[in-house]
Order: structure tokens, then sequence, then C-alpha cells
């Protein structure tokens, strides 16, 4: 179990708050993104299914559109700016193909997957 929801210090947490994120399949990896918080849809929390698109970068990658990634992948973990850091860092649970195609984006932009669900295994 881990919390969905950011929490402060000394804070209760109830059961509500908390979700069930199933352990990796050998085939998966966690994806961690930069994303500025116009780019993240609020409320996202761990277990929701979304849709990524990448800004390329342009001292990476001769590609200068944005590209949506292949298929939906699930929210992992959502840590929100902090004074040192402008934007957020969204663990996505993915594949390989993924983490390779996120490291030439300059920038990512996450969107809920409407009516998608179970990713990866999840329940």
């Amino acid at each position: 179990m881990s919390v969905a929801v950011p929490t402060s210090q000394g804070a209760p947490i109830s059961l509500s708050t908390m979700t069930r994120l199933d352990p990796l399949a050998p085939d998966e990896v966690l994806a961690p993104l930069l994303v500025a918080a116009g780019d993240v849809p609020p409320g996202l929390v761990p277990g929701d299914v979304v849709k990524v698109a990448f800004v390329p970068d342009p001292s990476l990658s001769t590609r200068t559109a944005p590209q949506q990634f292949d298929g939906p992948v699930s929210v992992w973990a959502v840590e929100p700016p902090t004074e040192l850091r402008a934007d957020y860092v969204v663990t996505l649970r993915t594949t390989e193909k993924f983490l390779l195609e996120s490291v030439i984006a300059g920038r990512s932009k996450v969107v809920i997957a409407p009516g998608e669900s179970e990713v990866g295994g999840e329940s």
C-alpha cells in the first residue's frame, strides 16, 4: 500500500487516501518524468492510467513535433513541485521502450486516459 495523495509529516493517514499497486512485472520499469505544473492533470494519483506526449529536445533529437507514446501507462507516484524544483516528478509504470523515448524528450505532457483501465496487470 502507498499513500495516493500528498501528506504532511505527522498528519494522520486514512485508508481512503491509500492505494494498492501490484509489484512490477519482469518487462516493466519505473520511468520518472519532470513535468511542468500546467502539463499535469489536477488530482493525478498513483494508479491513474495516462497517456503521455513527448516534446522533443532540439539539442538531443532531429524531431520537432510532439509525439504521443503509443499506449497508456499507469502512474506509480506523483511528487509535487518543491522549493528547489518547479516541476512535478511523475513516475510511471511502463516499458523500456517508453523509458528510451522519454530520454530524448525536452518536455512531457500527461493526460488522464479516459476509459482506459488495468495497465501492466494492475487491478
